[in-house]
């Protein structure tokens, strides 16, 4: 008997949006997107242009959790961006969810890789921010502190498909 499920209908972006963060807290893509989102082909999402970034997390639907930082160390984890199935209504289709949380050791490092989050099945994720808030006693959430807060680093890796683990070194 043939297995039907084994080959399902795949999700992946079909080109790279070119995400960077914005002014302050937002983001912007300088090119429009494709997308196949469980073997189905979806309308192309638009550039945008200091978008607000999305402020709750789409497997939760509450506020992101806030990273803090101290003197010595912090905290890190993993956001993926992604399309939402059907959407190309600009940032209401953008949906972001929040990956473990873990510390970061004296140098800033982490002392484990943060997990990436549950995609849900009506998401293409398009890329992922590893953030940090170290050597600085002060919090940042995700989607509502600046950029340029004191101690906060992200770095965006853009992808085609999700990838078995964030890459954070």
């Amino acid at each position: 008997m043939k297995d039907t499920m084994t080959h399902r209908g795949i999700t992946i972006a079909l080109n790279k949006p070119a995400l960077v963060t914005g002014t302050t807290s937002t983001i912007t893509t300088t090119v429009t997107s494709s997308h196949v989102c469980n073997g189905k082909f979806q309308t192309p999402q638009t550039a945008l242009t200091n978008a607000v970034t999305p402020v709750l997390d789409y497997n939760t639907g509450l506020a992101f959790t806030p990273l803090v930082g101290t003197a010595t160390g912090g905290q890190g984890t993993v956001v993926v961006y992604g399309y939402l199935e059907g959407g190309a209504d600009g940032i209401a289709s953008v949906k972001c969810m929040m990956g473990s949380i873990e510390a970061l050791d004296t140098a800033g490092a982490f002392t484990r890789p943060p997990q990436f989050p549950v995609i849900p099945n009506d998401v293409t994720p398009f890329a992922y921010q590893v953030l940090k808030q170290f050597a600085s006693a002060t919090s940042v959430t995700f989607g509502t502190s600046s950029w340029a807060a004191a101690g906060f680093t992200n770095v965006i890796v853009h992808i085609a498909q999700l990838p078995l683990q964030p890459q954070v070194a």
